[in-house]
């Protein structure tokens, strides 16, 4: 009989081993063992979060939810969360509790993003709160917003507003078409402007000789001008000084006109 009961006690003390073992890692994974400091963070929706759900600081496992409690804040429920985090961890005042999750269909945590500020939160402060995407409502509001915009742009071109498109169009291809026409036309300008500019140079190298002889000419008379400029100038101011003051006596006295006699000589006895 004591042989027979060795099975059992060896049995039954592999198993209680696994169960230790077992109670150790959950513990170790939900961050249950030793003292724990409380935190408290506050969300307008809790969907896949709950009593237990891991808490994380940059990943690194840090505690759990120890509790979900629902308050009505302004007309509107809001769910109060206290955080069971490990004993003598430093949480930054600006840090943010986001809510993760690694999958589409996986369980969600909740995850510590470290603040930059050296001042840190009290335990039994509350933490800043910043809800996941569902993923599911934004694919949702883009499928709606998609729909709409497709019935608008229906609408839109649905009746008169169809063929007025259709006119459009059309004149955006004869737009086209005609640019196109202007485009060879321009091509054909430039090739013949060319074909100008050749026929010019070969015109002025061909008659280069004659060119540089009128140029000679042309300075030689400038310099001929330029000799008499000097006495032409001197008899037009003599000349105008004469005519200013002929207009100064006739303005003094236009008798002269009429009654003017011929210079005496002066040889004549008075």
């Amino acid at each position: 009989m004591k042989h027979d009961d060795i099975p059992y006690l060896a049995v039954g003390g592999f198993t209680l081993a696994v169960l230790i073992a077992l109670a150790v890692t959950l513990a170790l994974i939900t961050g249950r063992t030793g003292a724990t400091d409380r935190y408290y963070v506050e969300y307008a929706h809790v969907a896949g979060l709950a009593r237990g759900t891991p808490v994380s600081f940059e990943g690194y496992p840090l505690g759990r939810v120890a509790d979900i409690a629902p308050r009505r804040d302004g007309g509107k429920i809001r769910y109060r969360l206290e955080l069971a985090v490990q004993h003598g961890w430093g949480i930054p005042k600006d840090s943010v509790a986001q809510v993760v999750s690694s999958g589409l269909l996986s369980s969600v945590s909740i995850d510590i993003q470290e603040g930059v500020e050296p001042e840190l939160l009290a335990p039994g402060a509350t933490i800043a709160g910043r809800e996941s995407v569902n993923l599911l409502a934004a694919v949702d509001s883009l499928a709606n917003r998609l729909n709409n915009a497709a019935g608008d742009v229906e609408a839109m071109l649905g009746g008169r507003n169809r063929e007025n498109v259709g006119e459009l169009l059309e004149n955006l291809a004869q737009t086209s078409r005609n640019f196109q026409t202007l485009t060879t036309g321009l091509t054909g300008t430039q090739q013949r402007l060319d074909e100008l500019l050749g026929e010019s140079n070969d015109m002025l190298k061909g008659n280069r000789p004659e060119i540089d002889r009128a140029v000679a000419d042309l300075r030689a008379s400038l310099a001929v001008i330029a000799q008499y400029a000097g006495t032409v100038s001197y008899n037009l101011e003599g000349t105008s000084r004469n005519l200013l003051e002929l207009s100064r006596a006739l303005r003094e006295n236009p008798g002269l006109l009429l009654n003017s006699t011929s210079p005496q000589d002066p040889g004549e006895a008075k």
